[in-house]
Order: structure tokens, then sequence, then C-alpha cells
């Protein structure tokens, strides 16, 4: 089986920590980190990473009750930033077209200290989004390809 061009390097550091009692306690600190390997990087490495983020995009659409979700709940569910989530949404918004919608919601925070409001967006889309959202990406790739 061959490595994939994203793997993860797990490194362990020893330290000691002088304590009280004179005694040195060692600690083992695991430390991982992302190994971007730029030549066996491809593009269809890249595509097929996206791919599989927009499946799960799709997918969290699909469970969500009448096709609404927010960005918060879309970074929850698959363990991305917000702003990352808002802009997976965008794209599905751009791939659906006009039978898809946003709008800001007022969300009021009712701490005791502090009363408020913050705005958030709120996807909605149809449902034969996930047909359009295929439709879209089979589109995109054939135009990629041609170029």
């Amino acid at each position: 089986m061959t490595p994939s061009p994203l793997e993860a390097e797990t490194t362990t550091k020893n330290t000691t920590h002088p304590s009280d009692d004179d005694d040195n306690d060692d600690t083992n600190i695991e430390m991982q980190s992302l190994v971007l390997p730029s030549s066996s990087l491809s593009s269809s490495d890249i595509s097929s990473k996206t791919d599989l983020l927009g499946n799960r995009v799709i997918e969290a659409i699909k469970r969500s009750k009448h096709h609404t979700i927010r960005p918060a709940t879309l970074a929850q569910e698959l363990g991305i930033s917000i702003d990352d989530a808002s802009a997976e949404l965008c794209g599905v918004l751009a791939a659906v077209g006009n039978s898809a919608s946003f709008s800001f919601e007022e969300i009021r925070n009712d701490d005791s200290s502090h009363k408020k409001a913050v705005m958030t967006m709120v996807f909605q889309f149809p449902s034969n989004f996930e047909q359009k959202c295929k439709s879209y990406r089979a589109k995109e790739e054939a135009r990629e390809t041609l170029m």
C-alpha cells in the first residue's frame, strides 16, 4: 500500500521538569505535524480531497431539517472552521443557483451580563440540490479538462 501524499509525522520529545522534592519527572510529549511533500502532491490528490469534503457537506445538508443549515452547524459536524464552512456553503449556493437562498438571522445571547445579538447566515437549499451540485461539479471538471 502506498502512503498518502498527506502524511502525519509523529515525533516524541522528552522533557524534564524539576519537582519540589528533587526528583526529576520525565514527560513524553507526542507531537504530530502534517507533512506535505510538494513533489508528490498532484492536482488529482487535491481534487479528491475536495470532492470528499464536498460530499460530506452535501450529506450534512441532506441531514438538516428542510435542507436549512447554518455555517456553525456545518463546522461542528465536519470539524472545520466557521469561515471554511461558510465558504463551502457559498460554493453549494453558487452551484445550485437561484433555487437556493441565504438570509441573515439575529441570534440573541441572553447571558445576564451581556445581552448581545449576533448575526449569522442561514442557508436554504431545495430538495433537488444534490443533483444540481453533482451536475455543476461535472461541468467544472469537464471545463478544467479542456483547459
